[in-house]
């Protein structure tokens, strides 16, 4: 694929030149009683020996894979190269591109009215699209929940769809409200800095109608079928069983005693330390702790976040440790990487034990081994300039 500005969205942040802007990727392994050294079991295994496998959440089967199939590890390997091995779900629909070239756009600019955001569209001339993605179009994907359930539908009409936000955009430089020919003027401008290149998709439902599938990511139905974990809803008993393990792994690490003396300093340090939690308190209201089971296997991770991230534009403490373990016969064992930030949905795209996640409202794909996104977007807000 030539490089151009589709190269420069999807395959730069990932240094692929040949292929479409961003693919998506996610995240890695954890669960109970006793911590085991990181060194000790440096990658979740692809299959690891668990004595009782987990029981997993009541979900839709993951979609058999296709037969034909290209499942060789060079074949895997070249996965996140390949448009369709993991796109995001935005409103419904899916993230095929980002940054996509405007030059694919045809017809007319549609914009629907928004009391906070500028909004832009325009279809798609299948024509005008590369060869590269040609596979993504009229084809069939699977659509996954982030309880591991998975839906196939077909991608449908393509979109190049632009958002800006902040209703500052609405009103001109005196702060008077935007005419009609201002209004359209900020239209066509948000345009040209359009973000996604947009597929609806859908099923035929057992109505008869056709509704699109419910989920956070979504795959070609053609490639290898991923691994996917599911969060698993835990009744309270079990619940405060494995925060109880955690906070017995945790208290053992030196990442969240790094963080605690952190947190410790910034508090004492504060005008009026009396109204800041004690490090018990901020550990107990910021701890956050989720299991996932892999669908049709016996993996099971648990994630656990220390700390909230803080809030933009305030002094608020705004350190975080993110941890993740694979539950291996009873014991929690410490994955190297680090764990998620409300994660979304958790698979393993390629097979090898190095677990991807959907993050930060679904706005991104991220391999964790990595540390970087593979597929992410984001819309310019206008708005405080703190």
């Amino acid at each position: 694929m030539a490089r151009s500005k589709l190269d420069t969205a999807i395959y730069a942040t990932i240094l692929l030149a040949p292929m479409v802007t961003a693919v998506a990727y996610i995240a890695r392994t954890l669960e109970a009683p006793t911590i085991v050294e990181a060194q000790a079991s440096p990658v979740l295994e692809a299959s690891p020996p668990v004595l009782e496998p987990a029981p997993v959440p009541e979900v839709s089967p993951v979609a058999p894979a296709i037969e034909g199939t290209v499942a060789s590890p060079e074949d895997l390997a070249a996965l996140p190269a390949i448009p369709g091995a993991a796109m995001l779900v935005y409103e419904g629909q899916l993230v095929l591109v980002t940054e996509p070239d405007l030059a694919w756009a045809t017809g007319r600019l549609r914009s629907p009215p928004n009391d906070f955001s500028v909004i832009a569209s325009k279809a798609v001339d299948l024509a005008k699209l590369p060869a590269e993605l040609a596979p993504l179009v009229n084809a069939r994907v699977v659509v996954y929940a982030g309880d591991g359930s998975a839906c196939t539908a077909t991608t449908g009409a393509m979109t190049l769809y632009g958002r800006e936000d902040g209703d500052i955009l609405l009103y001109g430089n005196e702060g008077e409200p935007l005419d009609a020919a201002g209004m359209l003027g900020l239209r066509k401008d948000v345009f040209t800095r359009a973000q996604l290149l947009l597929a609806r998709q859908s099923r035929v439902a057992e109505d008869g109608r056709t509704r699109r599938c419910e989920g956070v990511w979504a795959r070609r139905a053609d490639l290898p079928t991923p691994a996917v974990f599911g969060l698993r809803a835990q009744d309270p008993e079990s619940e405060r069983a494995l925060e109880q393990q955690v906070l017995t792994a945790i208290g053992l690490l030196p990442e969240v005693a790094s963080l605690r003396a952190t947190y410790e300093a910034d508090r004492a340090d504060r005008y009026a330390p009396e109204d800041y939690p004690v490090w018990s308190a901020f550990l107990d209201e910021t701890l956050t702790i989720s299991r996932w089971d892999e669908i049709g296997g016996g993996r099971s991770v648990v994630n656990v976040e220390v700390g909230d991230g803080g809030e933009p534009c305030s002094d608020s403490f705004g350190e975080q440790r993110l941890l993740l373990f694979a539950l291996q016969a009873g014991a929690l064992v410490q994955q190297p990487g680090g764990g998620f930030s409300r994660p979304l949905a958790i698979m393993d795209l390629e097979g090898d034990g190095r677990l991807e996640f959907v993050g930060d409202g679904g706005a991104l794909v991220r391999s964790q081994q990595e540390d970087a996104a593979l597929q992410s977007y984001s819309f310019p807000y206008h708005g405080c300039g703190c």
